[in-house]
C-alpha cells in the first residue's frame, strides 16, 4: 500500500509506529554490538537507519502523504541525529559524527532562508503601511509558515529567529508612539540588567570550574547555553518594548512581547474593569494572565472564548484576561472611545 493510499487520519500514527519499530530494533541491536562480528559495519547500518530511514519515512508518509513542505524534514533530520547519539554506544559513533557535521550547514541554511523571506516580508509590510511600524514577529512567522507549510514548525522557527532579531537587529527601530506598554511600572528593565550581569559573572566562574573538574567541551557547551539564555532575555525585553497593546481596526490587540498575543473584537468585550492590588479572585474560571511580575491591574471579560497564542505556538482558549499595564487609567478610558 502506498503512502498516498493510506487514509490521511492514519498518517501520523503510521509514521510513529514505523519509527518506534526502528528505534526498538536499534536499541536491541545496540546491546548486542560487543558480541557481533563486523560490529563497526553493523553500527554504520544502524546509524543510517536512525538518521536517514526515519526522515525518509517522515517524507513518504507525512510530507508526501499530507502535502506538507519538505522543509519539515530538517528538524526531523536533526532530532534523528540527537536520538541516534543516545541509542548508539559512544565508541560506535564514527559515522554519526559525519552526519552531525553535515547538519550544521543544513540548519543554518534553512534559518538563513527563513530570515531572508522574513526580511522581504517586513519590507512588504512596511511598504503597505507607508512608514508605520511593521510587526517584525508577524512577518517572521508568516515567512516561516510559507517555508515550512506547517504552523507548529513555523512557530518554533519564528520564535528562535524573532529572539535573534529583537536581540541584535531591532535597536534602531523607534518605539511605537501609540499603544500601551507593560514593562515600565514593574521595573522589568532593571530585572533584565541584573539577570544579564549575573549570567556574565556566573558563566565565567562556572566555565572555569567545569573546565578544571570535568571537561573543556562540557564547559564550552555550558557557556554557549548561558550566552543563548542571555540573548533570549535581551530579545524578550526588546520585544516587550516594541510589541504593545493597541486599539486598531475595531479590535483590542493585546501583545505581551512574543510571549502572548490575542486579538479581541470590541463587541466581544463583555466588561472591563480595574483590579485592586490586593483584590482576591473569587471566580472559578482561571484567567489568562498577561503579567510579567506582580499583580494585574485590568480585567477583561469576554462574551465568548477567544484563542490566545503563546510561546512556541502554544495556544489557550479563554473568556477572561488579566493585564498589567503601565497606564491602566488611560487604557480603560480607550474602551468607550474605541
Amino acid at each position: 500500500m502506498s503512502a498516498a493510499s493510506i487514509p490521511r487520519i492514519y498518517h501520523p500514527f503510521t509514521f510513529l509506529l514505523a519509527a518506534a519499530a526502528i528505534y526498538v530494533c536499534s536499541i536491541v541491536v545496540a546491546g548486542m554490538l560487543p558480541d557481533l562480528p563486523q560490529a563497526e559495519l553493523v553500527a554504520i547500518g544502524m546509524t543510517c537507519d536512525l538518521v536517514l530511514l526515519v526522515p525518509a519515512l517522515f517524507y513518504l508518509i507525512l510530507v508526501r502523504g499530507r502535502g506538507w513542505s519538505p522543509i519539515g524534514l530538517v528538524p526531523v533530520f536533526i532530532l534523528s541525529i540527537v536520538a541516534a547519539a543516545q541509542v548508539l554506544p559512544a565508541d560506535r559513533q564514527a559515522a554519526l559524527s559525519a552526519f552531525e557535521i553535515a547538519a550544521i550547514p543544513v540548519e543554518f541554511g534553512v534559518l538563513g532562508f527563513i530570515g531572508w523571506r522574513a526580511q522581504r516580508a517586513i519590507r512588504t509590510v512596511r511598504g503597505r503601511l507607508r512608514g508605520e511600524h511593521a510587526d517584525a514577529f508577524d512577518a517572521i512567522r508568516d515567512a516561516a509558515l510559507d517555508v515550512t507549510g506547517n504552523a507548529t514548525a513555523a512557530s518554533l522557527m519564528a520564535q528562535e529567529l524573532a529572539t535573534l532579531y529583537y536581540a541584535f537587529f531591532s535597536w534602531r527601530t523607534p518605539l511605537p508612539e501609540s499603544g500601551f506598554s507593560s514593562y515600565r511600572k514593574n521595573s522589568w528593565g532593571v530585572f533584565v540588567a541584573a539577570i544579564s550581569m549575573a549570567v556574565v559573572i556566573e558563566t565565567f566562574a562556572v566555565h572555569l570550574l567545569i573546565h578544571l573538574l570535568w571537561s573543556s567541551v562540557a564547559a564550552w557547551i555550558f557557556t554557549g547555553l548561558s550566552v543563548y539564555s542571555m540573548i533570549w532575555v535581551v530579545g524578550d525585553f526588546q520585544a516587550l518594548r516594541l510589541r504593545r497593546h493597541v486599539f486598531a481596526g475595531g479590535e483590542c490587540r493585546l501583545r505581551l512581547g512574543t510571549r502572548w498575543e490575542v486579538d479581541i473584537p470590541l463587541d466581544v468585550v463583555e466588561s472591563v474593569r480595574a483590579l485592586g492590588a490586593d483584590e482576591a479572585d473569587t471566580k472559578t474560571d482561571k484567567p489568562l494572565n498577561l503579567v510579567l511580575i506582580g499583580a494585574p491591574d485590568v480585567e477583561l471579560t469576554l462574551s465568548r472564548p477567544l484563542t490566545a497564542r503563546g510561546l512556541m505556538g502554544f495556544r489557550r482558549s479563554t473568556t477572561r484576561i488579566n493585564l498589567q499595564v503601565d497606564e491602566p487609567e488611560r487604557f480603560l478610558a480607550q474602551f468607550p472611545a474605541a
